[in-house]
């Protein structure tokens, strides 16, 4: 295959997968619970979960948002119940961000989606340490896209 369509492929299968886990995702999670919760804010609500600091402008910066977008998120799931947000007893003008029970059990669906989807993947007797390779290569691909961009937005 010449270079081009190479290119070309790869780029389609990118974009598809993408879209297919998005999509997907979506209404796995959605047959899963009684509320609507969007991708983007079971993002919101990993970010918090992953997030030792759990602090918005911690929070924000790891998602590659601004605060202001963070907090249209967090009043919402504060609001549908995912979320809890209290002052900073040392410092008032920090909020931390915690998660409730409800946004525990959302996380949970999340992950078995994405353990299926791994499972699937890794169950392939055809696959080796290149399809490994090139995701890790991709990975530090976008680490260092996230730093440029995080030094362009300082």
């Amino acid at each position: 295959m010449d270079e081009k369509r190479t290119k070309e492929v790869v780029n389609s299968l990118f974009v598809d997968v993408f879209n297919s886990i998005l999509q997907l995702e979506d209404t796995y999670i959605s047959s899963k619970i009684n509320d609507r919760v969007t991708v983007n804010e079971i993002h919101v609500i990993e970010a918090i979960m992953l997030n030792e600091k759990k602090s918005m402008g911690a929070i924000a910066k790891r998602l590659l948002i601004t605060e202001g977008t963070l907090t249209t998120s967090v009043n919402r799931l504060v609001q549908k119940g995912y979320l809890t947000r209290e002052r900073d007893k040392s410092d008032r003008r920090v909020f931390r961000l915690g998660l409730t029970e409800k946004a525990k059990e959302v996380m949970e669906i999340h992950a078995h989606f994405h353990n299926r989807m791994i499972e699937h993947v890794i169950e392939d007797p055809n696959i080796d340490e290149s399809l490994i390779d090139s995701l890790e290569h991709l990975k530090i691909f976008f680490g260092s896209l996230k730093e440029e961009y995080e030094k362009d937005r300082a």
